[in-house]
Parts: structure tokens; C-alpha cells; sequence
């Protein structure tokens, strides 16, 4: 079973919510589903030194690296969301069938572009029309 991992702001949780469903529905298995984790974490979320938020991003980190698939929601001021990816990355090298879709934001992210692994999309439902060819 082909493993996703979805990175993304808070502030779109209805819609990481809803990928999530279309992504369970297709068959993908969720590394970690944290837009359903309630576990009381409150905003500010940089620079909390508390112990949920460390163990949290523990999660994140871990789910981020073990999946085959990583999307990342992207919009601008995003930060977060790339030391996941960061994370992902790390692993490509020893698994090259592995993938980063990259939604929206073409027009602000140029890092990665030269890498294999990386497909930019306009929106959540190219990145559907890409992920029936996975």
C-alpha cells in the first residue's frame, strides 16, 4: 500500500481534511493524519518549548520520512511544512520511487525544481489527476 504524508498551515485543515477522505477512499494509507489530531495545542506554534508540541513534531518528522508520497499545501510565509519535507527528503536517495507534489505556490518556490522527485501542481485536483497515475 503506497503511503502519503500531507504537510500543510493549519489554517487549511477543512481542506487537508477532505484530501485525506479522497486519498483513504483511493486506497492510500495516511502516515500520519494530524489535521484529525486534537491533542491541545494552541497557537503560537514557533518557539513552544512545551513537551505536546515537541512530541507532536517528533510525529511529523517520523510519518514525513516513512512515506512514499509527500504533499505539501504550500502558500506564502510557509515554514514549517519544509523541515518536514526536509525530513521526506532525506530518504529519497535510498528509495528513488518516492515523490513530492508540491501544490500551488509554483510562483514562489524555486528550490527544488531540478529534483526527480518533485512535481509542482496547480491545485488539489491536478494533484488527484497525478495521483491516478501512481
Amino acid at each position: 500500500m503506497t503511503t502519503v504524508y500531507v504537510a500543510g498551515r493549519t489554517k487549511r485543515i477543512p481542506e487537508i481534511l477532505k484530501l485525506y477522505e479522497w486519498l483513504e477512499a483511493k486506497g492510500f494509507a495516511l502516515t500520519f493524519a494530524w489535521a484529525r489530531e486534537d491533542e491541545g495545542i494552541e497557537p503560537p506554534f514557533r518557539g513552544s518549548n512545551s513537551n505536546l508540541t515537541k512530541h507532536k513534531m517528533r510525529k511529523e518528522l517520523v510519518a514525513a520520512s516513512e512515506a512514499d508520497i509527500f504533499i505539501l499545501l504550500s502558500d506564502p510565509g510557509i515554514r514549517g511544512a519544509y523541515i518536514e519535507l526536509g525530513s521526506f527528503l532525506n530518504t529519497t536517495h535510498r528509495k528513488p520511487h518516492k515523490r513530492a507534489f508540491i501544490v500551488g505556490g509554483e510562483e514562489f518556490e524555486h528550490s527544488f525544481e531540478a529534483l526527480d522527485s518533485f512535481r509542482f501542481v496547480e491545485s488539489i485536483e491536478k494533484l488527484k489527476d497525478e495521483l491516478g497515475k501512481v
